[in-house]
């Protein structure tokens, strides 16, 4: 299932040549050159056939040089991501089960009082509510698509493709007051939204909470919470709780993830004072700080590559000014 290029070193840089197999262009001409009924193949003919630019091999080395230190940059970037969500992970499952006292100390049993609750050992401090009982719980819905008066509005509408980060601010798709008006609802600013039906359900329980007032559709709830609860609070709340949420979904007979809404709903939440909340809140928020800007510093990187390899790999802009520079260097 494999083919092996060795290219010649004489006439091309082998990393040079990978970067131009990666381009848009040449997976573009494989698709249309692959065949097949159940697996799809590509001939060696229509690789031996495509079209590669080659400049002079001092050049092809200078782009692959400029565009693999790119690829470590972002690499690096992505690696410092993964490691910031690992620390928010453990942050969460400390400071949401344990808590924070007045004094800014986590809270353990050998030096606070816990007591036994549905959620287990607690602070003694902290109550337990269901979540039905932690909000005012909405449900979403899709104007027509057919009604161009509907759609290319300034309210932003949710659903769970745009749920990507904890914070959100933009969405793909938005409506006009018509489009509210006829299938969907209007939430305020610091709304919580989860994922409730989907396909998306088989591996992650996507929730977020809103910077400005947003629609949704009917695959999400979306949830204002009760005034001595922190939005913040809850939403970090759910989110460290994901996978147990998994287990409780259910399977269409169609395929589709959902919850059973009555199910998700008598789920217990523990909670501390309004005071606890924002204090470990003010804690988990540092870190997601850290993690959104380090997630728009990848996708400005993942950016800047997509432009240089239009740039470079088509002789669009050439490297020779830097080859010249060094050889006078």
């Amino acid at each position: 299932h494999l083919a092996l290029i060795r290219p010649r070193t004489d006439e091309l840089d082998s990393i040079y040549l990978a970067k131009q197999l990666s381009t848009s262009r040449i997976a573009h001409y494989f698709a249309m050159h692959a065949s097949g009924s159940t697996r799809y193949g590509l001939p060696i003919s229509a690789i031996e056939l495509v079209s590669i630019p080659t400049p002079p091999v001092p050049e092809q080395t200078k782009i692959a040089e400029i565009l693999s230190t790119v690829d470590r940059v972002i690499a690096q970037t992505e690696a410092l991501i993964a490691k910031q969500q690992r620390i928010k992970t453990g942050l969460m499952q400390d400071l949401l089960t344990r808590g924070i006292d007045e004094h800014g100390n986590l809270r353990s049993e050998s030096t606070h009082e816990f007591k036994d609750s549905p959620r287990g050992r607690i602070s003694l401090e902290w109550d337990v509510s269901k979540l039905e009982s932690i909000g005012t719980w909405a449900s979403g819905g899709t104007p027509s698509k057919a009604n161009a008066s509907y759609w290319e509005g300034d309210i932003p509408w949710v659903c769970p493709k745009d749920m990507k980060t904890f914070d959100i601010a933009n969405t793909i798709e938005r409506l006009t007051q018509a489009g509210v008006r006829h299938g969907s609802w209007v939430m305020p600013a610091i709304t919580v939204f989860i994922v409730v039906r989907g396909m998306i359900l088989a591996h992650t329980f996507p929730v977020c909470i809103s910077s400005q007032p947003m629609s949704f559709n009917q695959d999400v709830k979306a949830i204002v919470a009760n005034s001595d609860i922190d939005p913040r609070f809850l939403a970090y709340w759910l989110e460290s709780h994901g996978h147990d949420f998994l287990k409780i979904t259910t399977t269409a007979t169609h395929g589709t993830k959902r919850f059973d809404m009555k199910e998700l709903y008598e789920v217990m939440m523990p909670i501390p004072e309004r005071e606890e909340q924002t204090r470990i809140v003010t804690r988990l928020d540092i870190t997601e700080a850290q993690i959104g800007f380090n997630k728009k510093m990848a996708a400005k990187l993942h950016s800047l590559k997509l432009g240089l390899m239009q740039d470079l790999l088509t002789g669009k802009k050439r490297v020779t000014p830097l080859l010249e520079l060094e050889l006078t260097h």
